[in-house]
C-alpha cells in the first residue's frame, strides 16, 4: 500500500507551524525565489566532471578491477577550465564525495584506479587510515566523529 501520502501527514502534523491546515495536500506549493544562475552553471558543471570521470572509470568496471566509483581514487586533469574553478571553489574532498569517489585531486594527467585503503563501514569509502570502534566497525574519521556525536546527544543509544 502506498505509505508516502501517510508519511508526509505524519511529519507535516511533527512540524511546528504556525497557521498549518487540516492536511498537507491543502497546502499551497512553496513560492520559489529568484534563480540563482550561478549556482546552476556550477551545478551543471559539476555534472559535466561527474561524466567525465565515470567516462575514464569504465575500463575498470569492465575489466571488474572495481564494482562501483566508490572503489575508485581518481587524479583529473580538468577537460574544461570551469572544471578547475570549480574544484578549486570546493574543494576535492566536496568533489570526491559528489562523485562518490573514495579520492579525488587535479594532476597534469587523468589517471584511475582502485583505492589500496580500507572501507568504511558506515560510508563505505576507502581510505588510508580507518578506526575501529568498541563495537569491532572499522569507521573514517568523518563517521567516527558523526556517531560519537550522536551517542553523546542520544546516550540511550550507547
Amino acid at each position: 500500500s502506498p505509505i508516502l501520502c501517510f508519511t508526509c501527514e505524519e511529519i507535516y502534523n511533527s512540524l511546528e507551524i504556525l497557521s498549518r491546515k487540516e492536511s498537507i495536500a491543502l497546502e499551497d506549493y512553496p513560492v520559489l525565489g529568484e534563480i540563482d544562475l550561478q549556482l546552476e552553471k556550477e551545478y551543471q558543471t559539476l555534472l559535466a566532471l561527474r561524466g567525465h570521470i565515470n567516462t575514464a572509470l569504465e575500463p575498470l568496471r569492465k575489466g571488474q578491477v572495481i564494482g562501483s566509483s566508490s572503489e575508485a581514487s581518481v587524479a583529473y586533469l580538468p577537460v574544461l577550465e570551469e572544471e578547475k574553478e570549480l574544484v578549486n571553489k570546493l574543494g576535492e574532498g566536496e568533489v570526491a564525495r559528489a562523485c562518490i569517489l573514495s579520492s579525488f585531486s587535479l594532476a597534469s594527467e587523468t589517471k584511475v584506479e582502485k583505492h589500496n585503503g580500507h572501507r568504511c563501514d558506515r560510508c563505505w569509502n576507502y581510505f588510508e587510515e580507518v578506526e575501529e570502534d568498541s563495537e569491532g566497525n572499522h569507521l573514517c574519521h568523518r563517521c567516527s566523529n558523526a556517531v560519537k556525536h550522536f551517542v553523546m546527544e542520544h546516550p540511550e543509544h550507547e
